[in-house]
């Protein structure tokens, strides 16, 4: 998708002119720290969330493994873990790598006819220790849309302490 101007010039005047490092204490970092933070607390705002829950990362792959992974290695015991068979592979190749070594027990959702992660799987798959349902909004090949709100609302029936991480 094509960036906004706006938001090309914001981040090429960054790079040419905020590129100090926020955590120095000199003079041009400080102030490099101080539009970080004026950033992250008008994004935090615009979500309805506060600024200390907003993580910047390089990019979607380091998002999701950082979500993914700080759940389940935070979680004491082996959890439950639940995702779809046509996951981006920043999602589906961690979920395998927990699998395969001994640290989740995975379930695989299906597809609908649209080609979209099964609610019906999904509400089968549910159990109440599960931690953690992933699931993207939208495919990146086949365009399906997952009906986030079902998802949501079923999860939040059947395994009430689940969290949600969704690539979008």
């Amino acid at each position: 998708t094509r960036v906004l101007d706006e938001a090309a010039e914001a981040a090429s005047s960054a790079m040419r002119e905020g590129f100090y490092n926020p955590a120095a204490a000199y003079k041009s970092a400080v102030r490099t720290e101080k539009t970080v933070n004026e950033c992250r607390k008008r994004l935090a705002a615009a979500m309805g969330r506060e600024a200390d829950e907003i993580v910047y990362t390089s990019g979607g792959t380091e998002s999701n493994n950082t979500a993914i992974l700080s759940t389940v290695f935070g979680y004491r015991g082996k959890p439950h873990i639940i995702t779809s068979m046509i996951e981006h592979p920043s999602v589906y190749n961690v979920f395998q790598m927990l699998e395969a070594k001994g640290l989740a027990d995975v379930t695989y959702i299906g597809t609908d006819a649209g080609g979209a992660p099964s609610m019906e799987e999904l509400k089968s798959a549910l159990r109440p220790d599960t931690l953690l349902v992933s699931l993207m909004h939208v495919n990146n090949e086949t365009g399906a849309i997952t009906d986030l709100q079902t998802a949501s609302m079923l999860v939040r029936r059947n395994s009430p302490s689940a969290l949600i991480h969704v690539d979008g």
